[in-house]
C-alpha cells in the first residue's frame, strides 16, 4: 500500500535538492525553506517504509494515517513537478529572464512575480501540510529509525509425506534422469529447480532427495535451507557450517572460517554426495563463486540441487543445467484441492450439498492458477464449511482472505520484499492491467517512464537502458510470463501470472484499479485507472488527480474536452483508436503529461499549436493515424520527447524544422524526407541515440544535392543502438548515391530496402566476399523489393545469422550470386530459415556459372525449413533443401519442380501450397500432412 509513496518520496528528496530547484528559490528569496522541507520529505519516507513492512499489521486508523500520508506526498510531487518544469525552462532561456514560452504555461499568472509569489505560498502550504501529518507518526507506532523487518521463511528440511503430494511424479523422474546423466564433464555438477513462489520447488526437491535411486546413487546426501532473500543473508560461512552440521551431527558455532572449510573437506572430500541448497536468492556471480569453491570437493558424479524463484540465480548457479517447474495440470490441480477441502471422500460424498460443492470448487480451483501452495491453503479453509461459504469465496479473489491467514500472499511476497524500491513501484504499476492482459513491453516501460519509476544504476545510464535492466530483473524473477519474442531476440509481450497479478493489486491497494466505467466520483486514493469498458457515469469526468488513463481496444465517445479540462495532473493519457479529428486546445494545460496516446485515430489530420506546450512529454504515439498531414511545426520545443512512434502515417509528406534538437529522442519510427534536399536528411545525423527500429521516406520529388566533405560518415552510422532500418527510395534520381549516405550501422539487425532503381547496390556493400559480412555482421532478416533495375547482389551466404531472405520484383536479377560453389561451400547460408523469392522474371538460377559442368557439388541450404517460389518462370536449378517443411509453389517450371520434387530430398516436408495439381507428380505426398492447390484464384484444402 505505501510502495507507490515511498517511491513519490525519495524522488520529492532528489528534486528538492536539485540545483535548478534551489537556484531558482534562491532568487525568489525562499531557498531556507527547501531544506527543512527537505527533512520532512525524508521523514515521511521513513515511516511510509516502517509502513510497508508491517503491511497487514496496521489498524485501520494507521492505514488511514498512510493513506492521508501517501495523498501528501501526491501533492507535493505535483507541486514540485511543476516548479521543476518552470525551473529547467528558466534555465533554457539565456540571460535568466522568463520568456514568454514560461508564462503559457502559467498564463493565469500575469509575471513572473505572481509565479514567484504564488510558488512560495504553495511551498509553504504543502510543508504545512506534510509536517501536520508527519508528526503523528508515533500515534499509530510507526517508526522513523526502525529498519523494515522482513519475514522469513520458515527453515525448510527433506523430509516429505508423500501421500499429500499430487501430480509431480513425471517432475521427479526429470530431475532424478538429469542428476544421474553423467553428461557432465566436472566431478561436480549443478542443478538449478527454478519457478514462481508456491510452485513446489522445495516439495520437488524433497520428493528427487527420497527417490530411491537417489538413494542408491549417492552415498552421502545433505540437506540445507539458505533462504538469503535479503542479500547480507548469504553468508558462505553459515551455509558451509550448516553443511557441516548435516553430516556431522556436531554444532561448530563461532569456529573459524578455516576451520570450517578444513572440517569440511575432511568428511566429504572424494566422497559422491548430492547437496541440496534450498531457496537460494543470491544473483551475484562472484558470492556464488566464494561458496562453488567449497563444493567441488566431491567425488566424480558429485551434485549440487539448487531451489530458487530466479531465473538469474540460475542462470549464475549453472546455466546449462535448468529445471523450470511449471504448474499442475487442472486435473491434478482439482484432485489436489478435493483432497484438503474434502478430506474423507466417502465422507464427503454423504452431504446433501456434495455435488453443488464439487461444482463449486472447480471454479476456485480457477482462481489459484494451478499453484499447489494456492490450492492447498485455499483447500483447507473451505475444509468443513457450509456452501454459503464456499459460494462466497467463489465471488471474491485470493487478495481478500484474512491477512492472518493468507499464506498465499506471504509466500509471493518474499519475492516482492526482495526487490529495491524503484523495481517495487515498477511492478506494483503492472496491478493497473487486468488478469490475463497481453502486456506490451516497449508500452510497458515507457509508462514506467512516465511516472518517474526508473532511476538509473548508473549516472551515465540512459533511462531506456535502466527501464530494459527493471524489465530484465522482474523477467528473471518469475514475475512475468509467456513471453512473446520477436525475430531479433527482444521481448515483444508477456503476462503476469494471475497469482503474482493478485500480489501485485495486494500491493497497490486503491491507488491503482481497472474500471468497466468511470462514476462521477472516483476518490481520493485513486491515481491510476485503466478504463476496461466503454461507459462512464455522468455528463463529464470528475475533477480529481488522477495520474494514468489507459484503456483497453474499445471504442467510446469518450468526451475529452472534459477529460482534460478535469485531469490536470495526468501523467498518462490514453486516447488511442477514438476517431478522434481535432484536439482541444486546452491539450496544451497538461503540463505534467509525459505519455500521450493518439495511436489509430484515423481522422485526425493535424495538431493544435498548444501541443507544443507540454514540455514535459517523453512518448508521442500516432501510429495508424492515416490521414495526419503534419507534424507539430514547433516540435522542436519538446525538448523531452524520447519516442515518437509515426508508423502507417501513410499522408505525411515531410518532418517538421528542427529534429535535431531533440537530443533526448530514443524513439523515432519513421522518417519521412519531402521535396527538400539533402539538408532534409542532415538532421538524422544529429539523433545518435536512436535505437529500435525506424523507416526512412524519400519521396519521389526529392532532390540530393552535392555535399563538402565536412562530414565522410553516412547519415546513420553513429547510431549504434539501431536494430531495424526499412529505406523507401521513392526519390527519382541517384539512388545509389543516396543509399551509400544512408549505410546502415553494424548494429543493424533487419534491413528493408524498397523501390531502389540503381543496377548495382553501393561499392561498400559488395565489392570483396566479405564485404557485406563485415558491413552488417548481425544482420538476422534481408528484404529487397521492387529493386527492379538490380543485376548483382553481394555476397549472402556468409551472412553467419542471416535467417529470412526476401527477394521481391527484382525483374532484371539472372542470379542470387556470381560466385563459384568452392568459395562457398562451408559457409553456406549457415542459419538461414525462410527463403522467398517472388516476381523474379528473369531469374534463371542461383549462382553465375561458367561452364555446364552439372557434377560439380553445389552446397546445401543445412536449415532452410520453409521456401516460397512465385512467377520465377525462368528460374530452373536450386540447391537442395534436405530440412525444407513448408514450401510454396506458384508459376514455375516444370524443370525447377522436378529439381526440388526429389524424394530423397524433401524427407521432412510436411505442407505444399501448389496452383497446379500437376506438381504433385513432382513432390514427395506421403509425409504431407497440408496440401492446398490454388488454381483459377480458388483455393482447395487438403489436410
Amino acid at each position: 500500500m505505501a510502495e507507490l509513496g515511498i517511491s513519490l518520496a525519495s524522488k520529492l528528496i532528489e528534486v528538492v535538492g536539485s540545483e535548478a530547484i534551489r537556484d531558482i528559490c534562491s532568487i525568489w528569496g525562499y531557498k531556507s525553506q527547501l531544506d527543512d522541507l527537505k527533512d520532512t520529505i525524508t521523514t515521511i519516507r521513513q515511516v511510509l517504509l516502517d509502513a510497508e513492512s508491517k503491511d497487514g499489521k496496521l489498524c485501520h486508523e494507521a492505514q488511514d494515517y498512510i493513506r492521508k500520508l501517501k495523498n501528501a506526498v501526491y501533492d507535493a510531487d505535483d507541486l514540485f513537478d511543476e516548479f521543476l518544469t518552470l525551473a529547467e525552462l528558466r534555465q533554457q532561456n539565456k540571460g535568466g529572464k522568463l520568456s514568454e514560452k514560461v508564462r503559457d504555461f502559467f498564463s493565469s499568472k500575469k509575471n513572473s512575480l505572481s509565479v514567484a509569489y504564488s510558488m512560495s505560498r504553495g511551498v509553504k502550504k504543502i510543508r504545512k501540510k506534510l509536517d501536520s501529518i508527519a508528526s503523528n507518526h508515533n500515534t499509530f507506532g510507526l517508526s522513523i529509525d526502525s529498519q523494515p523487518i522482513r519475514e522469513r521463511r520458515e527453515e525448510t528440511c527433506s523430509y516429505v509425506y508423500k501421500e499429500e503430494v499430487v501430480g509431480r511424479e513425471c517432475d521427479v523422474d526429470k530431475v532424478v534422469h538429469m542428476l544421474l546423466d553423467s553428461g557432465s564433464h566436472e566431478s561436480v555438477s549443478f542443478l538449478s529447480i527454478v519457478g514462481v513462489g508456491g510452485l513446489g520447488k522445495t516439495t520437488l526437491a524433497q520428493l528427487v532427495f527420497n527417490d530411491d535411486r537417489v538413494r542408491s546413487e549417492f552415498p552421502l546426501r545433505l540437506w540445507t535451507c539458505v533462504s538469503d532473500e535479503n542479500a547480507n543473508d548469504f553468508d558462505v560461512k553459515k551455509i558451509l557450517t550448516n553443511i557441516l552440521e548435516s553430516v556431522s551431527h556436531e554444532k561448530y558455532d563461532g569456529f573459524a572460517m578455516d576451520l570450517v572449510q578444513s572440517k569440511l573437506g575432511g568428511l566429504i572430500g572424494g566422497m559422491k554426495y548430492l547437496i541440496v541448497l534450498d531457496d537460494l536468492w543470491n544473483e551475484d556471480l562472484n558470492r556464488w563463486l566464494s561458496l562453488r569453491k567449497f563444493l567441488m570437493v566431491g567425488g566424480i558424479g558429485s551434485r549440487v540441487l539448487v531451489t530458487t524463484r530466479s531465473k538469474r540465480t540460475a542462470l549464475v548457479v549453472d546455466d546449462e543445467f535448468k529445471y523450470e517447474l511449471e504448474g499442475l495440470s487442472p486435473e491434478n490441480s482439482l484432485r489436489l484441492f478435493e483432497m484438503t477441502a474434502f478430506g474423507d471422500k466417502d465422507k464427503g460424498t454423504q452431504s446433501l450439498n456434495y455435488s453443488e460443492l464439487v461444482k463449486l470448487g472447480k471454479q476456485i480451483v480457477v482462481k489459484c492458477s494451478n499453484v499447489p501452495l494456492a490450492i492447498r491453503v485455499v483447500g483447507t479453509l473451505l475444509y468443513g464449511q457450509n456452501i454459503s461459504k464456499w459460494r462466497s469465496f467463489q465471488e471474491c479473489d485470493l487478495t481478500s482472505l484474512n491477512n492472518g491467514d493468507n499464506e498465499i500472499m506471504s509466500i509471493l511476497k518474499l519475492s516482492y520484499d526482495n526487490l529495491e524500491s524503484p523495481l517495487k513501484a515498477c511492478f506494483t504499476y503492472c496491478s493497473l492491467f487486468p488478469k490475463d492482459f497481453k502486456i506490451k513491453k516497449e508500452k510497458l516501460i515507457r509508462l514506467w517512464m512516465a511516472q518517474e519509476y526508473i532511476v538509473p544504476f548508473e549516472v551515465r545510464q540512459s533511462l531506456e537502458d535502466a527501464a530494459e535492466e527493471y524489465f530484465s530483473i522482474l523477467l528473471r524473477r518469475c514475475f512475468f510470463q509467456d513471453i512473446k519474442m520477436n525475430e531479433i531476440g527482444g521481448v515483444v509481450s508477456f503476462r503476469i501470472h494471475d497469482l503474482i497479478h493478485d500480489l501485485a493489486q495486494n500491493v497497490a491497494g486503491n491507488d491503482v484499479v481497472s474500471l468497466n466505467s468511470i462514476a462521477s466520483s472516483l476518490g481520493d486514493d485513486v491515481r491510476h485507472i485503466f478504463h476496461v469498458g466503454s461507459k462512464w457515469k455522468g455528463s463529464f469526468f470528475p475533477k480529481c488527480k488522477i495520474r494514468s488513463y489507459v484503456r483497453d481496444a474499445s471504442q467510446i465517445n469518450l468526451p475529452v474536452v472534459k477529460l482534460v479540462e478535469n485531469w490536470i495532473f495526468l501523467r498518462t493519457l490514453d486516447l488511442h483508436m477514438l476517431d478522434i479529428r481535432t484536439l482541444p486546445d486546452s491539450i496544451g494545460n497538461l503540463l505534467h503529461l509525459r505519455y500521450l496516446d493518439l495511436s489509430y485515430n484515423y481522422p485526425l489530420v493535424r495538431f493544435p499549436d498548444s501541443i507544443t506546450k507540454l514540455y514535459n512529454l517523453q512518448t508521442l504515439d500516432l501510429k495508424g493515424c492515416s490521414d495526419l498531414e503534419e507534424l507539430p511545426k514547433g516540435l522542436a520545443k519538446m525538448v523531452n520527447l524520447r519516442q515518437l512512434d509515426i508508423s502507417w502515417c501513410s499522408e505525411l509528406s515531410h518532418m517538421p524544422p528542427g529534429l535535431d534538437k531533440l537530443s533526448c529522442l530514443c524513439g523515432l519510427t519513421e522518417y519521412v524526407v519531402g521535396g527538400g534536399n539533402s539538408g532534409d536528411l542532415e538532421n538524422l545525423r544529429a539523433l545518435t541515440n536512436l535505437r529500435g527500429s525506424i523507416r526512412i521516406r524519400i519521396s519521389e520529388n526529392f532532390r540530393c544535392v552535392e555535399e563538402s566533405n565536412k562530414f565522410e560518415e553516412g547519415y546513420l552510422k553513429r547510431m549504434k543502438h539501431l536494430d531495424i532500418l526499412g529505406i523507401e527510395l521513392v526519390a527519382s534520381k541517384n539512388h545509389e548515391t543516396l543509399l551509400e549516405k544512408l549505410e546502415p550501422p553494424s548494429s543493424v539487425k533487419v534491413l528493408e530496402l524498397m523501390f531502389y532503381n540503381a543496377t548495382t547496390l553501393p561499392t561498400k556493400w559488395w565489392r570483396g566476399e566479405d564485404n557485406m559480412t563485415a558491413l552488417l555482421p548481425n544482420l538476422v532478416r534481408l528484404e529487397l523489393e521492387d529493386c527492379s533495375n538490380l543485376l548483382h547482389l553481394p555476397l549472402l551466404s556468409k551472412l553467419l545469422h542471416l535467417k529470412s531472405l526476401s527477394l521481391m520484383y527484382l525483374k532484371k536479377l539472372e542470379h542470387i550470386e556470381d560466385t563459384t560453389h568452392e568459395t562457398v561451400a562451408f559457409t553456406f547460408f549457415p542459419s538461414l530459415e525462410y527463403l522467398r523469392l517472388s516476381n523474379m522474371n528473369d531469374l534463371k538460377g542461383w549462382w553465375k556459372r561458367e561452364d555446364a559442368n552439372c557434377n560439380v557439388w553445389q552446397p546445401s541450404f543445412i536449415k532452410l525449413s520453409e521456401l516460397n517460389v512465385v512467377n520465377c518462370g525462368k528460374l530452373t536449378s536450386f540447391p537442395t533443401c534436405p530440412t525444407l517443411e513448408k514450401l510454396t509453389l506458384r508459376g514455375v517450371n516444370e524443370e525447377l519442380r522436378s529439381s526440388l520434387g526429389k524424394e530423397e530430398r524433401l524427407v521432412k516436408l510436411r505442407e505444399v501450397l501448389i496452383d497446379n495439381p500437376d506438381y504433385l507428380k513432382s513432390l514427395p505426398t506421403r509425409s504431407l500432412t497440408s496440401l492446398c492447390i490454388a488454381e483459377n484464384s480458388e483455393l482447395e484444402s487438403f489436410s
